[in-house]
């Protein structure tokens, strides 16, 4: 986790039916403490890191009761946000579990297409939409999108957040939430001291 704001960790998951751990951490931003959780899903492969169709149905339940096992470490009072990959699309059980618990699907709301993996073969580029950024009520999303630059096979996935108001009041965006590449400095943080204008090199003689 890469952050400008302070960031504690709250728990460290072990996994029950997948490969890989959860982790949860809380982010000190301008809108209030917000979890978030970072998964790293099952993939569609065998025991032995094989792909075949038994795997890619089987693994399905896996990441199923992998979300489970992590979200439930989730205080459901707090804002909160699960991110990760999590190696099926948008129609994906561990996904739709998240969706049917009450959270939204930040990219789906802005970009229902871009895929976020690539891999690329001697008979051509595989790709799918495997990464995801789900939040909950307690949070409004302005932006979600893939910036399509990167070495990995998996393309970053940014999203913007501020806090949700009360039924009418709408949303703020105080700052842009830690599900970012970047968060600007501020001008009141800018703490730069300005610079005298440099001279042109132009010189007066004193008869001017």
């Amino acid at each position: 986790v890469l952050s400008r704001l302070p960031v504690k960790e709250t728990a460290y998951v072990l996994p029950q039916a997948g490969w890989f751990p959860g982790w949860i951490v809380e982010a000190q931003t301008p809108i209030g403490p917000v979890q978030i959780l970072n998964v790293h899903l099952r993939p569609a492969l065998s025991d032995r890191g094989s792909f075949s169709l038994s795997s890619y149905y089987s693994t399905k339940a896996v990441r199923l009761d992998e979300i489970r096992w992590f979200a439930n470490r989730l205080d459901p009072k707090r804002p909160a946000i699960v991110l990760g990959d999590f190696n099926e699309d948008d129609s994906g059980r561990a996904v739709q579990w998240l969706t049917t618990n009450g959270m939204k699907n930040a990219l789906r709301e802005f970009d229902r297409s871009t895929d976020t993996w690539r891999w690329r073969t001697s008979v051509g580029t595989f790709s799918d939409r495997l990464d995801h950024i789900l939040y909950s009520p307690h949070l409004h999303c302005f932006y979600a999108g893939v910036i399509k630059r990167g070495a990995s096979d998996h393309l970053p996935v940014v999203a913007v957040f501020g806090k949700k108001k009360a039924k009418g009041q709408g949303a703020t965006l105080k700052a842009q939430a830690p599900i970012t590449n970047e968060i600007p400095m501020s001008k009141s943080q800018d703490t730069r001291k300005p610079q005298a204008p440099k001279p042109n090199g132009t010189r007066r003689s004193k008869d001017e």
